[in-house]
């Protein structure tokens, strides 16, 4: 998730730019982990941001800059750090639960949407502004964008071409033998198809790191016992 080191540079100098809580007033600014370091910041709570606010595109793309041009602020940006093949534009964990509640963002939030699309106004808005802002001023860079969690659904608007979709096959790779699962994730593959001109998987092999699983082997009714230790 490429916005957390985000919330260090500008917690204090640019508050506008987080998401607002249901009160109206208070923000999301994240809680650093206790055991946090400077070389990996982990956080209890993520910090969360509001994709409509004009200050929030100008600081992640400044972000950008600050990486390419070697200033010293840049050095901040250690997660999904840009590269020098690509730019990475993903929501902190958990935005569908926690989104910004100002009034601009609550009228982008598809609260009809039937499935994972109730964010995606929202969040492939704001990817499609800065992937305009890459494809001018870094032509060569790519820009890589998870559908995940309320932004699996594309959009409806069209994506500048240096868009790269990395959809989120959960919940596991695991069940890609089950016809309905394989089914439903070639019907997303082919949406995102109409949409952009590369798309990559971001795989969730493992259900539990190191732990036995029970699973039913696809059309069979056997049950297997796959030991992944």
């Amino acid at each position: 998730h490429s916005m957390n080191d985000l919330s260090l540079l500008y917690k204090d100098t640019k508050p506008e730019i987080f998401a607002v809580l249901p009160d109206g007033k208070t923000r999301r600014f994240g809680k650093l982990s206790p055991k946090s370091t400077p070389q990996y910041y982990r956080y209890t709570n993520y910090p969360q941001y509001c994709f409509t606010n004009p200050e929030t595109l100008k600081a992640y793309c400044d972000f950008i800059d600050a990486v390419y041009e070697g200033r010293p602020e840049g050095n901040l940006w250690t997660a999904c750090r840009p590269t020098d093949q690509a730019v990475y534009i993903v929501p902190n964990d958990n935005y569908t639960t926690q989104p910004c509640c100002c009034d601009n963002c609550r009228a982008m939030i598809d609260s009809k949407s039937q499935g994972r699309g109730s964010m995606t106004p929202l969040v492939w808005g704001f990817v499609k502004k800065v992937a305009e802002y890459v494809k001018k001023k870094y032509p060569d860079k790519l820009v890589m964008t998870l559908a995940y969690e309320g932004y699996y659904e594309p959009p409806a608007f069209d994506l500048p071409d240096n868009v790269v979709v990395q959809i989120c096959v959960n919940p596991y790779m695991i069940y890609m033998g089950a016809p309905a699962y394989r089914k439903a994730f070639d019907e997303q593959l082919n949406k995102w198809r109409k949409k952009v001109k590369a798309i990559s998987i971001w795989h969730y092999l493992l259900p539990y790191d190191y732990i036995p699983y029970t699973m039913e082997s696809p059309g069979t009714g056997v049950q297997q016992r796959e030991n992944l230790i």
